[in-house]
């Protein structure tokens, strides 16, 4: 096992213990957001309460082979080097296109100060991603829209 696998084993069983779940709890993802330029600086925005949701393309989930999320399900937050950093649980799934995505959503993000550069922000990352795995992202290109909660910090 890895030196990060065996800090994320560690953490999860920290949270199960501090928060009398059983040990076969699953957890959906242990992740850090975005990308290198970002991951540390909106994990912080999560750990101060600041970023309470997230979007994701739903095409990236296709293209990934990866399972919606569902409300309840729990993932692991790491720093980009790795490091778990708190346990978020999904409270809410909303499916939209793109072009749908309210202010009063995408403010709950907590990286904008209006919807313009929130679209103009995540129509960049969505666009890379479809270059990547080879889609074609439009305005009505369906998003995965997750509102969470911090439950634990480590």
């Amino acid at each position: 096992m890895s030196k990060e696998n065996a800090r994320i084993k560690e953490f999860w069983q920290g949270f199960l213990k501090a928060k009398e779940l059983d040990s076969s709890t699953p957890y959906y993802e242990s992740f850090y957001f975005a990308n290198e330029e970002w991951a540390d600086i909106l994990l912080g925005l999560v750990i101060e309460g600041t970023k309470t949701a997230t979007c994701g393309c739903k095409l990236s989930y296709e293209a990934e082979e990866q399972q919606m999320p569902r409300v309840g399900d729990y993932s692991i937050v790491t720093d980009f080097s790795g490091v778990p950093h708190c346990v978020i649980q999904v409270t809410k799934v909303t499916e939209l296109p793109f072009n749908e995505v309210t202010w009063d959503m995408a403010k709950l993000e907590g990286e904008d100060e209006v919807l313009k550069t929130w679209q103009d922000g995540h129509r960049h990352f969505f666009q890379l991603e479809a270059e990547e795995y080879g889609f074609t992202f439009t305005e009505d290109t369906p998003v995965i829209f997750e509102n969470f909660e911090v439950v634990y910090r480590g």
